[in-house]
């Protein structure tokens, strides 16, 4: 992202990371470790996201975020909806409309609300061809 973007920001009180409960509650579900998980994780990936107890942790404890192919694998190894893990209830096109709509309303933070620096348009540049005077 270069500098002077305004990034996505939960609104104020929600924790930085949403699917941190859910991961919690469906691991539980399942009568799953956070080691289980790991090894869950490191099967479905073909073993390219080794993670650590500490990652699932610090994911439950919502103080980490998780990339889209991160929880995809999580909802693989959790045998859940990915849909389910972001928002908490199974895909709807319906509640996604309303989510998009409770988002827009929300109030955003002062840094939020900055105006986006413009990006100045170069202008062209034509090739000249040498007059004949040169």
């Amino acid at each position: 992202m270069s500098r002077g973007d305004v990034r996505l920001r939960a609104p104020e009180g929600d924790a930085y990371n949403q699917i941190g409960q859910r991961l919690r509650e469906r691991r539980l579900q399942l009568d799953l470790t956070q080691d289980n998980v790991c090894a869950r994780l490191a099967e479905v990936t073909g073993r390219r996201w080794i993670a650590d107890r500490i990652d699932v942790l610090k994911l439950e404890k919502s103080t980490r975020t998780a990339t889209d192919h991160e929880i995809f694998a999580l909802s693989v190894a959790l045998e859940c909806d990915p849909i389910w893990l972001l928002v908490g209830e199974q895909a709807s096109m319906n509640r996604a409309k309303e989510l998009s709509v409770a988002w827009k309303a929300s109030p955003a933070s002062e840094k939020d609300r900055r105006p986006r620096p413009r990006r100045s348009k170069l202008p062209d540049v034509e090739k000249q061809k040498p007059s004949a005077d040169d």
